[in-house]
This record gives structure tokens, sequence and C-alpha cells, in this order.
């Protein structure tokens, strides 16, 4: 009788014995799963960022010889993220009608040399300038002006003979008279010319805003001001929610003024500015002034812009 209890006891430990490794075997594998998926989705996440990353920087060429050198890239970029090595690789299809290219950026990974997953993304990027965006919509604000004028020109970077009186405009720019020619110069923060006109300064300012639902990135990367002749524009001027923008003309300036760079799925409202006569004339002109006096600057506020999905402006 003891004996029977005894084999009866040990049958049952046993079994429990085997329950209970089951049971371990079953948590340690759904562990081991558990670490797989974690593995997968930061790797995912990873690659996301990476493509994303990649497509904004090919984004960010919005000037002509820029645009014009975008290509396939010849061989993969090799980016280690954590404990994972990432291959990233795009391609660059010219199209026509209208003017654009297609870009598809790729990241795949693995393990030993053996690439086992693949994220892409892509997008359609067409070279933006404020004659061609307004041309590419029908403008109710009257005609484009097709040969913008200036009556001033771009700085060479040279030193300027002003620089010792020169006034600080608030932007990293800074304002000069040249004492032998009498030009107005403005300059940047070394002091060397990058704009000069006969007769003073006009300053463009505005903001440029993200409506609700858009494809351009909120930190706005790559997009800028830009005028259609000479001129030179300070983006961003403050650290503000909507930023502000100022793009310094001449007093003769006349042409437009738009923005380049934001998601090709959205649109500029207004497609762009259009300033039919000297912008120096404009009845909304404001001197500015200093405690010294009045500067050789004027501003014209407001000149703002909201990117938005489509539709009319609001």
């Amino acid at each position: 009788m003891g004996g029977a209890q005894r084999g009866s006891t040990l049958i049952e430990a046993l079994a429990a014995l085997a329950v209970f490794s089951i049971s371990f075997a079953a948590i340690a594998h759904l562990q081991l799963e558990l670490l797989r998926r974690g593995w997968e989705l930061r790797a995912r996440a990873a690659a996301l960022h990476l493509a994303g990353d990649k497509l904004a920087e090919l984004r960010t060429q919005s000037e002509p010889a820029q645009y014009g050198a975008l290509a396939t890239s010849d061989a993969p970029e090799s980016v280690t993220v954590g404990s994972t090595t990432f291959e990233r690789t795009w391609t660059v299809t010219p199209r026509a009608d209208p003017p654009r290219k297609e870009i598809a950026v790729a990241v795949t990974w693995g393990s030993a040399g053996r690439p086992t997953h693949r994220m892409a993304l892509s997008s359609t990027l067409a070279w933006q300038d404020p004659v061609l965006a307004a041309a590419a919509t029908e403008p109710p604000a009257g005609p484009l002006i097709p040969e913008p004028a200036g009556g001033g020109m771009q700085g060479d970077k040279t030193l300027s003979e002003g620089r010792w009186d020169a006034h600080d405009n608030g932007d990293g720019t800074w304002v000069a008279t040249n004492p032998t020619s009498g030009e107005v110069e403005l300059l940047d923060g070394d002091g060397r010319v990058v704009l000069k006109v006969p007769d003073g300064l006009v300053r463009l300012k505005g903001t440029i805003t993200l409506a609700a639902g858009v494809h351009t990135r909120v930190d706005l990367t790559g997009v800028r001001p830009l005028t259609s002749a000479t001129g030179h524009c300070v983006w961003p001027v403050e650290a503000t929610r909507p930023p502000v923008f100022h793009c310094y003309v001449a007093r003769q300036w006349y042409g437009n003024l738009g923005v380049v760079g934001f998601h090709s799925h959205d649109e500029l409202c207004p497609a762009v500015r259009r300033y039919t006569a000297a912008v120096g004339t404009h009845p909304d002109l404001v001197p500015v002034e200093e405690e010294e006096g009045s500067l050789p600057v004027a501003e014209l506020p407001h000149q703002d812009f909201v990117i938005q999905r489509g539709g009319p402006c609001e």
C-alpha cells in the first residue's frame, strides 16, 4: 500500500514538472517573440526616419543648379542605428509636362549582410520660383510681371568701406552707406556686401503660416521666401509662430515675391505677390528709424503667405 502511494506521488511530480517545463518553454518563446517584434518595430521606425530625412534633404535643393544636379545615388549609403546597419538608396526619374522629378528613397536592412526588410518613400519634386508658381495658376490679381526689374545689384561679398558706421537691422544684416560711391549697402554679419542699391532699401516683411492638414513639414525645413529679381531674404528672422521673413530690395525694384520649398501637394496662398510699380512708391511704406534718426530703409509689412491643402485663399 505504501509503495503504491509513493509511485502515485512520483507520477504526480513528473506530471507537474512536465506542465512546468511546457509553461516555461511557452513563456520563453513569448519573450523571444516580443523581443523580436520590438526589434522589428524599432528598426522600421529607424528606417522610416532615415528615408524621410533623405527625402527632406533632397527637397531642400531649391536652387535651379541644385535641382538640376539631382540624380540617382551611385552606391548605397550605410547608416548604423544602434546595432542595426541600414542601406539607403534613392532614384531620381525626370518627367515632363509639367517638368518634374520623381524621387524614391529605399532603406533595406537584415542580418549577416542579407537584407530581408525594406522601407520606401516617394515624392514628386519641381523647382519652384515666384514666376513659375504664378504661371501655374490663374492669378486673380492681374497678369504676371514677365521681366522684373531691380535698380540694385547683388553684392560680391567684399568688405564694405562703410561697415564701421553700419546700423543693425536686427535680423543678422546691417545697412551702411559707401563713403566712396554713395551707394546704400546691405551687409552680412561679417560686414560683407550682399546687396547694393543707389538710394535706399525697402524691406518686405511677412510671415509664412501652415494651415491645418498640409503635407509640408511643421518645422518648414527647406521652405524659404524668394524674390524674382535682385534681392536678399532673411528667414526666419524670429523664432516665433508663424515665423517672420525679411526680403530686402531696391526702392526702384518691382517684380514678384513668392515662397519655394513647400510640399508639392500643397498650395501657396497667394500664389505670388506682385509689385507692378517701383516698390519705393507703395503707399503703405513705413520708415525704419532708430535713436539717431531715420535709416535708408523703409518697410512694407504684412506681406504674408499661407501654405494650405488647396482651394480658394481664406
